[in-house]
């Protein structure tokens, strides 16, 4: 790319800062990232590479656009949902609130009937228990009668009535409990409320804007040199549809400024995962036996390679879908090689995971020689490092301050 257009890459340190970070280490990592850039064949006498944080447009620019970005367009972005944890523990939250909230909303109707029912059964044995004691009075009467067959009726009577109210008694019993137990149950979703609204404010209070608004600046490392294209991985397509959609606002709402930028993804590998967990990105976040580092020793990789996660079976076959572990690993090794995939599979046809995993290992380490001889020479020379990143910045001022005073004309500004 760079021999055949005008290219800018940044150090994007601002985007760092989004994430835990030491303060101590940002400069070594800042040259760090520059010398892996400088080692990997970029050259900065056709491109220019700099630091973002040493163009205050970047930051300038990036408040601009937040203030044509909607929040649910932000909210939506994968990157955001993958690293934002805490976002996802309250949209977890919320859904057990909703839960809650409509139990809730039921076990008051429960009760709501329960009280009308109970009230009205109280209402029924105050006049039932009227009627039994006239009914007792009377039989007290019926008694001082020297009356067989009338003592056999009153025997009938009374037991009558005592299975009346013992019918009564119990079902009064089995109300009282039941209702006691719909209080309880009401008593325990509330307080399970509570507290999910409390750790909702608790994981609020901890999610930092930059993370939710890194994209927009993301738009604006963009927009700001005007790029038509952007070469990145496919994780970060996103990121750049919604440096066009922004683009695209932008230009209907103050006037035609910007390009609409188009991604340009890796035909092949677009997206490494990782050699621990094949369903994730391949990242540091991880732990170290998810990836190799470019700077990584020879015993390393091989270890690595060799503990790499692969798939049941022996068979080494590109099938992403039934065979993800050992189709990552393909995918390195067809991009390392620069052979392709089908005469790999071919080489490796009536071999098992293990001798390919040490020929992958190899490969790797052969590729990476050359990247690390240069590296190991520009670590010797710090100073020239920092003086490309100086001039880089320099001519990146000079874009960037021109593009501003167009995009403040505009806006009024």
């Amino acid at each position: 790319m760079q021999k055949k257009n005008s290219c800018i890459f940044s150090i994007v340190d601002l985007h760092a800062i989004t994430t835990p970070y030491s303060p101590k280490e940002m400069q070594k990592n800042i040259l760090s990232a520059a010398m892996d850039y400088l080692a990997a064949g970029l050259d900065s006498k056709k491109c220019i590479i700099f630091v973002q944080s040493q163009v205050k447009e970047h930051a300038e620019l990036a408040w601009l656009l937040e203030t044509l970005t909607p929040m649910g367009e932000l909210e939506r972005m994968t990157q955001f949902k993958e690293k934002g944890k805490l976002t996802m523990l309250l949209k977890e939250l919320q859904t057990d609130i909703n839960v809650l909230i409509k139990e809730m909303s039921i076990l008051t109707k429960e009760l709501s009937g329960l009280v009308n029912t109970l009230s009205k059964k109280i209402l029924y044995r105050k006049e039932q228990i009227i009627l039994l004691k006239e009914s007792q009075k009377h039989l007290r009467q019926e008694q001082c009668l020297d009356n067989k067959n009338q003592v056999g009726k009153n025997e009938k009577l009374f037991s009558l009535l005592e299975k009346v109210i013992n019918l009564l008694e119990e079902d009064t019993r089995e109300k009282d409990v039941f209702l006691r137990e719909k209080y309880s149950a009401v008593i325990t979703a509330s307080n399970a409320l509570i507290k999910d609204h409390q750790k909702i404010e608790e994981a609020r209070n901890k999610i930092e804007l930059g993370l939710l608004a890194y994209p927009v600046l993301m738009a604006a490392d963009i927009l700001l040199y005007k790029a038509d294209t952007v070469p990145v991985g496919e994780d970060q397509q996103q990121h750049v549809e919604l440096s066009r959609v922004l683009a695209k606002k932008f230009n209907n709402k103050f006037g035609k400024t910007f390009p609409e930028p188009k991604t340009q993804l890796s035909k092949f590998g677009a997206r490494i995962m990782a050699l621990n967990d094949p369903s994730q990105k391949m990242s540091k976040s991880l732990g170290p036996q998810s990836y190799i580092a470019l700077i990584d020793s020879p015993e390393a990789i091989r270890e690595k390679i060799k503990t790499a996660v692969t798939d049941s079976g022996k068979e080494i076959k590109y099938d992403k879908e039934n065979k993800a572990a050992i189709s990552n690993l393909l995918t390195i090794y067809r991009l390392f090689s620069n052979k392709p995939i089908t005469d790999i599979e071919r080489k490796y046809g009536n071999k098992g995971y293990a001798e390919f995993k040490k020929d992958l290992a190899e490969v790797i380490i052969k590729e990476l020689a050359d990247f690390q001889k240069k590296r190991k020479r520009l670590e010797k020379n710090p100073k020239q490092v920092e003086k490309i990143l100086a001039d880089g910045a320099k001519k990146a001022q000079k874009i960037a301050t021109a593009t501003m005073k167009e995009i403040k004309t505009k806006m009024g500004l």
